[in-house]
């Protein structure tokens, strides 16, 4: 699968604390299904309300970043509720 999108990264440079990511977003209608796509260059946890998304740990995993970047789908269906908030914590990992 090819992707396209902008880096979402912090407005400054961070030195070594973490980044942290947060969307607050509010479903108009029932969603059937939804899925989260998550990639990171380092390591990220994923949150939803709460709630932790997924079982990896120290996600994505190691690969050649010039090359390629893994990312990981989670079925966050039933994490979902009328308001919904988002955090994903990123880390250096083996990025950096």
């Amino acid at each position: 699968m090819q992707w396209t999108a902008n880096w979402i990264k912090p407005k400054d440079k961070m030195g070594d604390v973490v980044p942290v990511f947060c969307k607050a977003f509010t479903l108009e209608q029932t969603v059937q299904k939804a899925e989260l796509f998550v990639t990171a260059l380092g390591v990220y946890e994923a949150e939803l309300n709460g709630k932790r998304v997924g079982e990896f740990i120290l996600a994505p995993g190691w690969t050649v970043y010039r090359k390629r970047l893994q990312y990981q789908c989670y079925d966050v269906t039933e994490l979902l509720q009328a308001e919904n908030a988002l955090k994903i914590t990123v880390g250096k990992g083996w990025y950096r």
